[in-house]
């Protein structure tokens, strides 16, 4: 594996593999939860830099499950989500304009 590939979100893929294989999968899912909540108690307060550092730790954590859970499976389903999130972004758009000329 070369440094020149990457995981999700351009994160250096050797790192992730390397703190699985050091870690373990289950330390690494502890860890995934553990920053989640970090991220949900940040969002909760008006502090900026505190999410966006959750929010790094979480992408770093859902890059390494990805890993975890095969890319591919997750990258497709990305990809339905966001069809599906563009259906429903039609369908607001459509009755906005509707409202918009019933006015």
């Amino acid at each position: 594996m070369s440094d020149a590939e990457t995981a999700p979100g351009d994160i250096d893929r050797e790192t992730l593999v390397d703190a699985l294989e050091t870690y373990g999968e289950d330390a690494q899912i502890e860890q995934t939860i553990e920053e989640c909540a970090e991220l949900i108690q940040a969002l909760y307060g008006d502090d900026r830099e505190a999410v966006v550092d959750e929010l790094a730790d979480v992408r770093i954590m859902v890059a390494q499950l990805s890993l975890l859970v095969g890319e591919d499976d997750v990258d497709r389903r990305v990809g339905e989500k966001l069809a599906r999130l563009e259906q429903r972004l039609e369908g607001a758009h459509d009755s906005a304009r509707t409202r918009g000329e019933s006015a």
